[in-house]
């Protein structure tokens, strides 16, 4: 398994998913619910970047590699919404924007 440039891009993406999450959440959703969809978005996006990269590679797809790519991509938006965009009021202005997950 490579650290290639699909799980760069999936790592990299991870930074904005907590606004996409905060954004797609109503504002009484349960940081469950939250946490629930940052995981959901980071597997779909770690997919979507191993499907791409296996298509235009012409390599096999690899689970192992989606795997990983799921592990630091929900690791890296973490680590972004807690050090840079809860901190910067980020985070809190993207919940403050109308959802449409959770109660």
């Amino acid at each position: 398994m490579n650290f290639g440039t699909a799980q760069v891009i999936a790592a990299v993406i991870g930074v904005a998913l907590p606004l996409v999450s905060g954004w797609a959440a109503k504002q009484t959703a349960s940081d469950a619910v939250r946490a629930v969809l940052l995981l959901g978005l980071s597997a779909a996006t770690s997919f979507g970047t191993a499907f791409v990269a296996a298509v235009t590679g012409g390599a096999e797809f690899d689970w192992k590699t989606v795997l990983f790519g799921v592990l630091t991509t929900f690791a890296s938006a973490v680590a972004s919404h807690f050090g840079f965009l809860k901190p910067t009021g980020l985070a809190a202005k993207a919940v403050a924007l109308r959802g449409f997950v959770g109660k």
